[in-house]
């Protein structure tokens, strides 16, 4: 049988169903946050402007907060119904829209681990996941609902796999060697140097050998134990919400397909099937795995192609699985330009911006281009004056002194956002 005839032989679906059990009972979590710490009313609405993703500037908050409220409450029943297995197939395509949505409306908000969420509910949708365990199978049994097919897991694991081994490549810049950002932030609790140091070694060594662990049998365990102690500190540590324990929910996925039948020693019902010819689906199928696989593989490298240091230039920063590997502050004001009456004037960003978007922005290159552009189109609509817009900003990397960020000379209103290389970002000088 060749690979991808073998990524379509069945296994136990009980692995899969814990997982969505899981994976909706911590998203329902995480609205459940959204609702109580009020986090709604302060990030979607009130505010003059959003920082949108490129090509998805057309994606706006609801006009009402109730009408966000209600996109919440939508959110968390496809959450709750992933969980519970019960119209699954509907409720998962909710799911990834729903949340995809609130991920697009802010890069202010952007987490490494809201994106993560969205590949994997972006999975969910085409693996069968309600065949075992939900409530699907239980008022519409199916003869198949005890299998689902090889590829389903190992989709999952992907998911895990790359985030767990990019993030230990990622750690391996002169910062992270050197015990910064971790110095900084341990500081704060009484610890040392020689702490920093062991950690962000600890870091790298763990995110490497976790899916090599996780994968041999022998070492299964071992590797489970380290992902659970490990994501346990983290969420102790750094205060990063669901991510650890979605990191601990997907771990689970590495054990054998069956592990949660024999765990309640109940028997495997496996269906023995062989599959004899993949179907026209199946290749087509197939061959989208394969591009997805490939884009997860690749995408987070592309920082590779850009000059310069990413975690300061922040070109091929995002959706790479640098996490917690910096630490940036800065400033900015921004001068504006009537050039038909030679006049300028200064802005500062608090005038527009919430103190979440203006820290934000002031640190991150693309988001002052954005506001530049913002500020431009403002001044035109509200007054009819076509203006230049100049900023003069100052940004430190993990403890450095501040530098200038942006060329002060180059009118930001007439750069477009583009993949290429910005040459009006100034380069990082790496002294400390």
């Amino acid at each position: 049988m060749t690979l991808l005839g073998r990524m379509y032989s069945p296994v136990d679906g009980s692995s899969i169903a814990v997982f969505r059990i899981g994976f909706g009972t911590v998203l329902l979590w995480e609205v459940w946050r959204y609702f109580h710490n009020q986090w709604i009313e302060s990030y979607y609405t009130g505010k003059s402007l959003y920082f949108t993703y490129p090509y998805f500037s057309w994606v706006h908050p609801w006009p009402t907060l109730q009408l966000m409220e209600w996109h919440f409450l939508f959110l968390g029943l496809c959450s709750a119904l992933v969980a519970i297995g019960l119209f699954y197939r509907i409720a998962s395509v909710g799911l990834f829209f729903a949340f995809s949505y609130i991920f697009l409306l802010e890069q202010a908000h952007y987490l490494n681990h809201f994106y993560f969420v969205i590949l994997v509910a972006f999975s969910m949708m085409f693996i069968p996941a309600h065949r075992t365990w939900s409530l699907d199978a239980y008022f519409w049994p199916h003869p198949r609902t005890k299998n689902i097919e090889l590829w389903s897991i190992w989709l999952i694991r992907l998911q895990f796999g790359i985030t767990y081994f990019y993030g230990g490549l990622a750690k391996f810049n002169i910062d992270w060697l050197r015990g910064y950002p971790l110095t900084d932030w341990i500081a704060r609790d009484g610890y040392g140097r020689t702490t920093a140091l062991f950690l962000s070694y600890s870091g790298i060594l763990l995110d490497l050998l976790f899916v090599p662990l996780l994968l041999w049998r022998r070492t299964r365990w071992i590797g489970f134990f380290l992902a659970v102690a490990f994501n346990i500190v983290n969420s102790q540590l750094f205060h990063i919400g669901i991510f650890p324990w979605l990191m601990i929910v997907g771990t689970l996925s590495f054990f054998d397909a069956d592990w949660p039948r024999k765990l309640v020693k109940r028997q495997s019902v496996l269906t023995k099937e062989v599959l004899q010819n993949m179907t026209t689906t199946q290749r087509i199928f197939a061959v989208f795995l394969s591009l997805f696989t490939a884009f997860q593989l690749l995408f987070p490298l592309r920082h590779i192609l850009y000059p310069g240091v990413v975690h300061w230039t922040e070109e091929g920063h995002m959706f790479s699985w640098h996490m917690k590997l910096r630490s940036k502050s800065g400033h900015v004001e921004f001068v504006v330009k009537d050039p038909a009456s030679d006049t300028t004037w200064l802005v500062a960003p608090r005038e527009f911006l919430s103190s979440r978007q203006e820290s934000k922005m002031s640190a991150r290159p693309d988001m002052i281009l954005f506001f530049a552009h913002w500020l431009h189109n403002y001044y035109f609509e509200r007054e009819g004056i076509t203006t230049e817009v100049y900023a003069d900003s100052f940004a430190s990397l993990n403890g450095r002194t501040m530098q200038r960020l942006v060329d002060p000379s180059v009118n930001l209103a007439a750069v477009e956002w583009s993949w290429r290389p910005s040459s009006w970002i100034i380069p990082l000088e790496r002294r400390r």
